[in-house]
């Protein structure tokens, strides 16, 4: 199968700053991946560099199979950023908010369809945030605000979905709840890459676990006990599961 990501060798410099050093990641179909790390050990970066938002000092990386130069095809992923807010500044309901996830899929500017309106429709459901539909973004509380982008992200229908720290800000009854529904996600086909402190509540979807430290991959493979720590700093080790590093540039297996 052909990954979703695929990044080989990538290094990011800001300025004389390496973010990134000699990374080596891949996602494939159906995986449920969580991206573990400390505050500044390059995790939000990581995720900017797989999206084309962030260049790559030196490293290769295909999208979907496609060099990311070449790639085009972005309604097929589903993105909701590190600590964003649904506000603009522009009056907007939740409903418009989430219906901007549409553009990708949509033929027609400025129009919505049936299909459009009955996908942001469920989106809102999954996130519990239906009944809220009209209210306007800028009144909902930020644990709110962060349902509706991940509901935005939703309502493109990607068939992976990105989430940095999706959860930040969100109480324990709707972060258990929003793990229900990406485990439905998950089930019914679609990828997860999600970064996150600690395992938590999303621990038994978890097929693999990536920790970075210092902006290098230290360890690549079945979720471990150590990993439901908090801020992960060191290389988890266990004797009956030894750790799995990433791949070498030669590719997924």
């Amino acid at each position: 199968m052909t990954p979703h990501f695929h990044l080989s060798g990538g290094t990011v410099n800001f300025g004389a700053t390496v973010a990134l050093r000699n990374v080596h990641f891949y996602l494939e179909p159906g995986e449920f991946v969580v991206l573990l790390g400390a505050n500044g050990s390059g995790k939000t970066t990581m995720v900017k560099a797989l999206l084309g938002l962030v260049p790559l000092s030196k490293g290769r990386l295909d999208v979907f199979g496609t060099p990311l130069a070449k790639f085009r095809d972005w309604g097929r992923i589903g993105y909701v950023p590190q600590r964003a807010s649904a506000a603009s500044g522009v009056p907007a309901s939740a409903f418009e908010v989430v219906l901007a996830g549409r553009l990708a899929r949509s033929r027609k500017w400025g129009l919505h369809t049936r299909d459009d309106a009955r996908a942001v429709r469920e989106a809102l459901e999954l996130v519990d945030m239906a009944d809220k539909h009209r209210e306007p973004v800028e009144t909902l509380s930020g644990g709110q605000q962060q349902r509706v982008l991940i509901a935005r992200a939703l309502a493109g229908e990607p068939d992976v979905l990105v989430l940095d720290e999706p959860v930040s800000g969100v109480d324990l009854e709707h972060q258990e709840s929003f793990a229900t529904t990406l485990g439905e996600l998950n089930r019914g086909g679609r990828s997860v890459l999600l970064v996150a402190h600690a395992l938590g509540v999303i621990e038994p979807l978890v097929s693999r676990a990536v920790v970075l430290t210092q902006g290098e991959v230290t360890y690549d493979g079945k979720p471990l006990r150590e990993l439901h720590d908090s801020h992960v700093h060191h290389h988890p080790h266990s004797a009956e599961q030894p750790p799995r590093f990433s791949q070498p540039a030669g590719g997924p297996r």
